[in-house]
């Protein structure tokens, strides 16, 4: 699952609204949450900002938990270790 969704509405609305006066960072940003499957393999650059916009003083509030997105969308994650 990609981070794009697993973050939280709010925070993407305010990614969205931040991007009306950056256009340029908020597509990077966007770009890079399309490519990455968990929020710790973000760049930092990318993290930073995240946690700047949505005004958050951890980036992995910004994001569902893995039981929340269950929850979100009734899917069983299965891993092998």
């Amino acid at each position: 699952m990609k981070c794009i969704d697993r973050i939280k509405p709010e925070v993407l609305e305010k990614i969205k609204k931040y991007g009306e006066t950056y256009p340029n960072l908020a597509e990077e940003i966007i770009k890079e949450l399309h490519t990455n499957n968990s929020w710790t393999r973000l760049t930092y650059f990318t993290g930073m900002e995240i946690q700047d916009i949505a005004g958050s003083i951890h980036l992995g509030d910004c994001f569902y938990t893995i039981e929340e997105t269950e929850k979100l969308t009734k899917k069983i994650y299965n891993y092998e270790i």
